[in-house]
């Protein structure tokens, strides 16, 4: 089984609105690659094959600068990823283009 234990993010990522990074599948394949098989060719690697049901995700997104590095990376469940990234976008829609983001606090409940 796959070691899926996320890296403590290194603190190098800064985060604004505004800043969105365009996304690259390469830079996926690569992280999941160094993570769970090193030494495949990266070309080889199909994220949806090596993790089913998970994403590559950074923990600073890359809609506020977030980039696609091994210490911004780690494996988190598809469907909280899509949920996250939408959550995180209209928390911040209105703000001013460069306002910086130092985190997001999210609170869970369960309905009746």
């Amino acid at each position: 089984m796959a070691d899926l234990t996320p890296f403590p993010a290194s603190g190098a990522e800064t985060s604004m609105v505004g800043s969105n990074v365009e996304y690259n599948y390469a830079l996926s394949q690569k992280y999941l690659r160094d993570k769970l098989v090193p030494g495949a060719p990266i070309s080889s690697i199909k994220v949806n094959q090596v993790v089913p049901g998970m994403n590559v995700d950074e923990y600073v997104s890359r809609q506020y600068g977030g980039r696609q590095i091994f210490d911004n990376q780690n494996i988190a469940p598809a469907r909280a990823n899509q949920v996250m990234g939408s959550f995180e976008y209209n928390a911040t829609k209105n703000m001013p283009i460069g306002t910086k983001i130092n985190g997001f606090n999210i609170e869970w409940s369960r309905g009746k």
